[in-house]
């Protein structure tokens, strides 16, 4: 389904993991295979609310050797090194009070920083936090904390859909980052325009990426709300969906 028409040649890819790349636990052969033929084309990143070292995984194991990002767009890596290209961090007075706010709600929850990832307060020793998440709610939970934190200036928290399982995270991302700002700065180190970016995802924490790229797409599984906001609409993964989107809208569209 396509609500606009494409104006300009397309140079590059970014795809979410879960729900989009992945159909957990595994990539299927079919999209593997679409990934490694736009990869010798193309720069091909994930873009994923998850911890950077299963960014990593992925990409490796795709051969992807584009800038790879993760935590909400708060990290990014270069792959073949493994050097980070930008990180942001909640500011740590801030990181400390929306912890504390979690746990006193009792809201299981873990935290990411630069060297791991930890599940409780007592394990936390490096503050410059680049993700909180809580994970397997149900989306009323979801809500309510969401709800909960909009008015505070220092995070944004955006509900996610988990395809594998059908239940709900929340992720909290330093305020102003997320996936649509990681576009403008994966451009600017592509040498290209945001607008020459086709970016594939499912959930609310991709609206930012679709939103900034030239062209973006909602797999099948997606909310109806992004569906309704994306220029395509491809088949869901369990049907191989973003292999759909790269043999018909990417490849036939390059610069």
């Amino acid at each position: 389904m396509l609500n606009c028409p494409i104006v300009e040649p397309l140079a590059a890819l970014m795809v979410d993991l879960d729900g989009t790349l992945l159909d957990r636990p595994w990539i299927s052969p079919r999209v593997a295979g679409a990934v490694r033929r736009a990869a010798r084309r193309v720069p091909v990143s994930i873009a994923s609310g998850r911890e950077i070292f299963d960014v990593l995984e992925f990409a490796r194991e795709l051969g992807l050797t584009a800038p790879q990002i993760g935590d909400g767009g708060a990290t990014c890596v270069n792959p073949l090194t493994g050097d980070r290209i930008w990180t942001n961090s909640l500011q740590a007075g801030h990181a400390r009070a929306l912890v504390a706010a979690l746990g006193k709600a009792g809201v299981p929850f873990f935290a990411i920083h630069p060297e791991g990832t930890v599940a409780s307060i007592p394990e936390i020793t490096h503050w410059d936090l680049t993700r909180v998440a809580t994970m397997d709610i149900d989306e009323t939970a979801a809500d309510v904390l969401v709800d909960q934190f909009q008015e505070w200036a220092s995070v944004d928290a955006v509900k996610v859909f988990l395809h594998y399982n059908g239940l709900w995270a929340v992720d909290f991302n330093p305020a102003g980052v997320d996936k649509g700002t990681a576009v403008v700065r994966l451009a600017g180190l592509l040498g290209i325009r945001p607008s020459q970016i086709v970016a594939v995802g499912d959930s609310f924490n991709d609206v930012p990426m679709l939103a900034a790229c030239g062209v973006g797409v909602a797999m099948g599984n997606a909310p109806p709300e992004i569906q309704a906001m994306a220029d395509f609409v491809a088949p869901p993964v369990d049907q191989d969906g973003l292999a759909w989107v790269i043999d018909n809208v990417l490849l036939p569209r390059l610069k």
